[in-house]
Formats: structure tokens, sequence, C-alpha cells
């Protein structure tokens, strides 16, 4: 997957610079984020930080509920 990422990256760098592809390490999840190329500042992310954090808090919910019931 990170291969990919890293592909995607680098077809995307000459025509849209503000693109950024990359995967959170702890949800394994793919994240796109839309960069201002002057500022550096991240202009809009997808999955947001708040849904990234949502699911891991069901990660973490999912675990419980599978040890208790075992």
């Amino acid at each position: 997957m990170e291969t990919v990422v890293s592909t995607l990256n680098k077809l995307v760098a000459p025509a849209a610079q503000a693109l950024q592809f990359s995967i959170d390490d702890k949800s394994g999840r793919t994240v796109v984020k839309v960069i201002d190329t002057e500022t550096h500042q991240v202009l809009r992310q997808v999955p947001s930080e708040e849904a990234i954090a949502i699911s891991r808090a069901l990660d973490k919910l999912r675990g419980l509920l599978i040890h208790e019931q075992a």
C-alpha cells in the first residue's frame, strides 16, 4: 500500500502540487490532504482528523467488547 501511495504522490507532484497522499499509522487508512503550496498549510483532509479519531475509538471499543465476550 505504501508503494501505491508513493507512486500517487510522484504522479500528482508536477500537475497538482497541492495533493498529498499518506497512510495513517494507527488505523492504516489512506489519507488525502490538499495543501496550500505557498504556506504549506493543510486546507482539507479526507478523512478528517475527527473521523480518524472516531474510527480509532470505535476500534478500541470493538476490542473491549470482544475481550469481554471471550
